[in-house]
């Protein structure tokens, strides 16, 4: 199963290897990988900093940060990539992130006192 897994793994990176060579056209490769990997590393920011400095995030309203900030920086990067570059991306999904993590969990969650009666 394991070597399996392997050659899977193998084919997938290869197979997205060849489909951004495109992209990497008059670019340095560096440039090219730091800008893609920018692209998610705004939404594992954002799900550190709910996960460190909010008591009312859930893990459902911090995987919806991630899938809304991931999401928005690929929008960002498919219509305003001349416009935006890439080191702003990960502030850009981080502070989308930790947003609509905080709206999507309401307000006092955790850590709201219990009614007294």
């Amino acid at each position: 199963m394991g070597r399996i897994a392997a050659a899977v793994w193998t084919v997938l990176l290869v197979a997205a290897a060849i489909g951004f060579i495109p992209l990497s056209e008059g670019n340095a490769a560096v440039e090219v990988s730091l800008g893609i990997a920018s692209l998610v590393y705004g939404g594992l920011l954002g799900a550190f900093a709910l996960a460190r400095f909010s008591r009312r995030a859930t893990s459902g309203s911090v995987r919806l940060g991630i899938a809304v900030g991931i999401a928005s920086v690929t929008a960002v990067w498919v219509f305003a990539r001349a416009a935006v570059a890439w080191p702003w991306f990960v502030l850009i999904g981080a502070a989308v992130t930790v947003t609509v993590g905080l709206l999507a969990c309401g307000p006092g969650v955790a850590g709201a006192s219990p009614k007294k009666s």
